[in-house]
């Protein structure tokens, strides 16, 4: 059970995430009114048994009958997130369609989901053979994890009943948003879209003037990708620069340095381990920065393959290279080596904090 929550827990990250950024930034759906009535109504229903299980899982003990009662509220979750995926095509098609990120950002959740109910197998076959009880049993994780998951529950509660009060259309529901506010027609950052007027002439007579052929949007972004000599190697170097000084923060005794060294292992008191890891420093600041320069080179590569110009999609990006590729293979580390993971959550922490700030430079600085 301790590996699920701490699945849950990532599960919320991953889902505040979405809901700030995708439903809230950039689709504005509270401010949608009755065309997204439907999809608001889901998510509302499903954060309210997200709340359950953010509250109850790491308190109580679903025993006997009860834990037909837990079934039942996965089993709804799952039910209401395929008919979301059927709802929110039609309630995002005057917006083109469902944001690429986003459609990222779900399936990562949904995978994370999976895991998460893979993994207390053996709890609830025990639980299922135990007499009827909710009882209350804490599972063995830290305090600040209980407590985080708790805060989360509490969030995803509140933020479903900001979904059902914009749902039913009631005064404000759709603050502090404006429906004129959404973008409907740019999808992508940079350049508007150019629509061939092939498709769309002025008048029928002009239509054999107006077919040229035109250069398509893959193709054309294909040979962007490749122009490399275009990339801002300046703000690269900044962006890998920041890295460093973001660790320096980040491992001070100001932040996180004596909540690692205790993690690692590492007595503060022994002066001979202390030398050691002064000797090293060199050779382990040298390759970290440079390790933060091929992060940065292949971070602008595909901002500027993806046309990057606004801090938001810096940051977006930023983000989902952090979680597709840096906190899996931190997790999978900690999880075979045995590591805590409260040191995970430190290291995890430093390279989101570091993948965010450099989507932002680089996205910022063209």
């Amino acid at each position: 059970m301790k590996i699920a929550l701490y699945l849950l827990g990532v599960q919320g990250l991953i889902g505040a995430f979405d809901t700030i950024y995708y439903h809230e930034w950039k689709a504005r759906l509270p401010a949608r009114g009755r065309r997204a009535a439907r999809e608001l109504a889901l998510h509302a229903a499903r954060d309210f048994l997200y709340g359950v299980l953010f509250i109850s899982l790491p308190r109580f003990a679903w025993k006997g009958k009860w834990i037909a009662l837990l079934l039942g509220v996965i089993g709804a979750q799952i039910i209401l997130t395929l008919w979301d995926f059927v709802v929110e095509i039609a309630v995002r098609r005057d917006l083109g369609d469902v944001y690429a990120g986003e459609r990222v950002t779900h399936a990562i959740m949904g995978i994370l989901y999976g895991a998460m109910l893979a993994t207390p197998a053996p709890t609830l076959i025990s639980w299922w053979a135990s007499p009827t009880a909710l009882n209350i049993a804490l599972v063995p994780i830290p305090k600040w994890v209980r407590v985080a998951l708790s805060a989360m529950g509490v969030g995803v509660v509140l933020s479903g009943l900001r979904d059902l009060y914009a749902a039913l259309q009631l005064p404000g529901g759709g603050w502090p948003w404006r429906l004129g506010d959404v973008e409907t027609r740019n999808r992508w950052p940079g350049k508007p879209r150019r629509i061939s007027s092939a498709c769309f002439p002025l008048h029928p007579s002009q239509a054999r003037h107006r077919m040229a052929p035109t250069v398509s949007r893959s193709a054309d972004r294909r040979k962007s990708f490749m122009h490399m000599h275009s990339l801002n190697w300046l703000a690269i170097l900044v962006a890998a620069i920041s890295t460093m000084v973001v660790g320096f923060l980040w491992y001070s005794p100001l932040l996180f340095a004596k909540a690692w060294v205790r993690e690692m292992g590492y007595d503060p008191n022994d002066k001979a381990q202390m030398e050691e890891m002064k000797k090293s420093a060199v050779l382990a600041y040298t390759g970290s920065f440079l390790a933060s320069i091929v992060s940065a080179f292949t971070l602008a590569l595909f901002l500027h393959g993806l046309r990057a110009e606004r801090v938001d999609f810096g940051l977006m990006v930023g983000f989902h290279v952090w979680l597709g590729f840096v906190a899996t293979v931190q997790l999978t580390g900690v999880l075979f080596m045995k590591q805590s993971m409260k040191l995970f959550a430190i290291n995890t922490g430093y390279q989101l904090v570091c993948y965010l700030v450099m989507g932002t430079i680089l996205a910022a600085w063209r």
